[in-house]
């Protein structure tokens, strides 16, 4: 329902955590390899939004990536923060934002990440950017999948088919960004570190 009745400079974001990125995936594995795999943490906000000049609402996706695992509320308001600060978002000139979200209960369901949704809500308390309001939302349990899953199962497709081409490891967050950007671009493959 928010979707369709959004404003020019509102968005609906739908934001959740993917389950871990394994790094130094290769073809060819040895069993030490295998099981003892350096992780990071996924963390993807999805935004859906109307142009000024448009009435056909549009997508964008705010991917953050870190070696911290913790994927508690700390981790997932620095996310935000670096999402709020990005130039991709303050283009959009955002003035109202509808957070969707699970019921994480150490990441989306504590009283410092409602504090912090009560700071970006009341447009006094904030003392620096984001210049926007906000509300905020759960889904219910068992409530399928979001935007966020699907995003999610492109990243893990991604993943998976550059990894089993030959000489190809994913041993990072850059060469993981290359890797999506090769996959779903059809660019040529880049180098990647070994």
């Amino acid at each position: 329902m928010q979707k369709k009745n959004l404003k020019p400079h509102e968005v609906v974001a739908v934001i959740n955590f993917k389950e871990n990125l394994h790094l130094n995936m290769a073809a060819e594995e040895t069993s030490c390899n295998y099981y003892d795999k350096p992780q990071q943490s996924y963390f993807n906000c999805t935004i859906y939004y109307k142009k000024d000049d448009n009435t056909t609402i549009q997508s964008k996706f705010f991917d953050c990536i870190s070696n911290n695992l913790d994927k508690n509320t700390w981790w997932t308001q620095c996310a935000l923060q670096h999402i709020f600060a990005s130039e991709e978002w303050k283009q959009l000139h955002i003035e109202k934002v509808y957070f969707w979200m699970d019921n994480g209960p150490v990441h989306f369901r504590t009283y410092e990440f409602q504090h912090f949704l009560w700071n970006l809500a009341t447009p006094q308390q904030q003392q620096s950017s984001p210049a926007f309001t906000c509300e905020w939302n759960y889904f219910v349990e068992g409530h399928g999948k979001s935007i966020c899953d699907s995003h999610f199962s492109k990243v893990s497709l991604a993943l998976s088919l550059w990894s089993k081409q030959q000489d190809h490891v994913i041993d990072g967050t850059h060469s993981n960004a290359s890797n999506q950007r090769n996959v779903f671009l059809l660019e040529k493959p880049s180098e990647t570190k070994k």
